[in-house]
């Protein structure tokens, strides 16, 4: 969702995998990739946020990872009691300014309602697309394959056609390695969480561009590493 919300200017939440069933995704879950994916809500606000996920939120009886825990009101949390941290550059890719200038706006609005805010940055935040493509590659990619040939191949792009061409020499060392650096992450941002309640980062690595331009996608190319 943050991807998307990002670049069609909307607002969206990505709730703790289970609260909302993966029923009727497409791709079906089901690969390693999967625990990067989420189901949730975008709307035009954080409101319509509050009520779809209201809407969705709960099991359904078919998926076996989705449970059932009550849902806290936005209206009952103090704002000011609220712990919030704040990084911009990541050590790897240039913030626009536009980002830095938005995140800054955020946390100056956090220090009025009276929260107090700090620099946290995760510790391995930095690779976190690397373990996201390990994770695609070393199943081969499989499921998201085994799906796509079901279909019209000849619907299929040609950047994920090179996705998915990818991973197939990919051994079980590799997806140990993929898994132990996954886990890295996760600790390194449950240590944030000691110190804080909310966490304001930017949203992407570049700036939402225009319907048609360029060739439609965002690349590495289109990002400026730090040197």
């Amino acid at each position: 969702m943050r991807i998307p919300a990002h670049f069609c200017g909307i607002s969206a939440l990505k709730p703790t995998h289970g609260r909302i069933p993966t029923t009727g995704h497409i791709p079906s879950y089901g690969d390693a990739f999967s625990q990067f994916n989420h189901v949730g809500p975008m709307a035009r606000s954080v409101d319509d946020l509050e009520l779809l996920l209201n809407v969705l939120a709960g099991p359904d009886w078919q998926d076996p990872l989705a449970y059932d825990a009550p849902l806290a009101k936005s209206d009952t949390v103090n704002v000011a009691d609220l712990r919030v941290g704040f990084y911009t550059d990541d050590g790897l890719v240039k913030v626009p300014a536009v980002f830095k200038q938005a995140v800054d706006t955020a946390v100056d609005a956090a220090k009025q309602a009276g929260c107090a805010t700090s620099h946290q940055l995760p510790e391995q935040v930095q690779f976190g697309g690397e373990i996201l493509v390990e994770h695609f590659l070393y199943d081969g990619s499989h499921h998201l394959r085994e799906f796509v040939n079901k279909h019209d191949t000849d619907l299929m792009g040609e950047e994920l056609a090179g996705w998915l061409s990818l991973g197939t020499d990919a051994t079980i060392e590799d997806a140990q390695r993929a898994n132990a650096r996954l886990a890295e992450l996760r600790n390194s941002m449950i240590k944030v969480f000691q110190h804080a309640d909310v966490l304001i980062a930017p949203v992407a690595p570049v700036v939402a561009f225009k319907h048609g331009a360029a060739d439609g996608t965002a690349d590495s190319s289109m990002m400026q590493p730090i040197t």
